[in-house]
């Protein structure tokens, strides 16, 4: 596989697409004896289709944003049997993937959450870490079975530590090749905030493991401006679209800011989705406050941009490629994704799309930021034949 563009041919590897998980990916691996209707099923609520995941009932169209799939982008299925095929079943995704020229997805969660956020509120830890198992393993059985070309990404328990890092190491031996995982988790229950010291040991893990840490958008509502009150649900719709992943640039302040990622440099860190266009001004301003100690910090052995070239990647998805950013926004600290089957989806014209977003970029930093940089992340070079940095083979 490959895609076009500009009668060149590239590699490409989409790092942040998502799975929809069926009605019985955990009434299969759970215990009905043991955790009765508080395992996640599907269930009917005046004639359309809900998830409830212990005891909290969510609409199917609330947990899949399927507008790539959909005749019309703003429509929702109200049932799991109207979801388009591409969106659930791997053998039907491969054969998107083959129409529109994507070698690699790297797979993101939908019901359980873009960054696991609906097992993050899970109080009883018991249960919090059964539902984790349970995707984990089905991504595996399922996905990642039915072809490599599917890149799975694992769930851990939010807290305590230890239980994460002991379902990080039990999935990576399984075949996951990165963590999806809250920013913010003290907003989902009383744990620390991930800067803390006490998650130390895992990024250390994950550093160990090979494993890069995505923290993807819009798993925290309550850092994204609201929509003012009187806005048409559309216009409140289309509001939130640009705020979700605007929101993370707040994150990625406070991993730079804080520093956490400078006792741990062999850890990788993502920020999808879409953080291309907004990465660049909040680098630059950082590094303006750091030098002029607007910020009165005195203890940066690295400007936060130091930190981000050597450890960090921004998600580009539709915007363009600054060809301004130079040294601030390097080829190699990017990397590229579909955001599949989403409405926000350039799809299924992604070489159109990708045409746009990377004009002017040179041959080289194309092959880099569409293939090179995912082979290295997730370890792809002998499942896709890549070189990193090179074109097909």
């Amino acid at each position: 596989m490959s895609v076009t563009l500009g009668g060149v041919e590239y590699r490409f590897a989409s790092v942040d697409d998502h799975v929809v998980e069926h009605p019985s990916v955990w009434t299969d691996r759970m215990s009905k004896t043991r955790w009765g209707d508080r395992v996640p099923h599907v269930a009917e609520s005046d004639g359309r289709q809900v998830w409830v995941i212990d005891g909290q009932a969510t609409a199917i169209t609330e947990v899949s944003a399927l507008g790539a799939v959909l005749p019309d982008p703003g429509a929702a299925p109200r049932r799991f049997e109207e979801i388009p095929p591409a969106a659930i079943d791997p053998c039907a995704r491969l054969r998107a993937m083959d129409t529109a020229g994507v070698d690699a997805s790297v797979l993101y969660p939908s019901v359980a959450g873009t960054a696991g956020q609906t097992f993050g509120r899970i109080t009883d830890p018991e249960l919090e870490l059964a539902c984790v198992r349970a995707y984990n393993d089905w991504l595996i059985d399922e996905w990642a079975a039915a072809s490599p070309r599917f890149v799975p990404q694992c769930l851990v328990p939010l807290y305590p530590v230890e239980a994460a890092v002991a379902e990080l190491e039990r999935a990576a031996g399984r075949g996951h090749r990165g963590l999806v995982f809250p920013a913010l988790p003290m907003f989902l229950r009383d744990v620390p905030e991930i800067s803390d010291e006490r998650f130390g040991r895992l990024w250390d893990a994950c550093a160990s493991l090979g494993m890069p840490v995505a923290l993807h958008c819009g798993c925290t509502p309550q850092i994204q401006a609201p929509a003012y009150r009187g806005f048409t649900p559309r216009v409140a719709a289309a509001l939130d679209a640009v705020n979700r992943p605007f929101s993370s640039a707040l994150v990625l302040a406070n991993v730079l800011l804080s520093q956490m990622l400078v006792p741990h440099p062999r850890l990788h860190m993502l920020f999808p989705e879409n953080s291309v266009g907004w990465g660049v001004f909040t680098l630059e301003t950082m590094d303006y406050l750091v030098r002029v100690d607007r910020l009165n910090v005195d203890t940066y052995r690295l400007l936060p941009s130091e930190v981000f070239r050597r450890q960090c990647y921004f998600v580009g998805g539709f915007e363009q490629f600054p060809s301004s950013a130079g040294d601030c926004l390097p080829a190699s600290r990017v990397v590229w994704a579909t955001a599949f089957p989403s409405a926000i989806s350039p799809w299924p014209d992604l070489a159109g799309a990708l045409e746009k977003s990377l004009a002017g970029v040179a041959e080289a930093d194309r092959r880099q930021i569409l293939a090179g940089n995912a082979a290295s992340l997730y370890q792809l070079g002998e499942i896709m034949h890549w070189t990193t940095g090179t074109g097909p083979s």
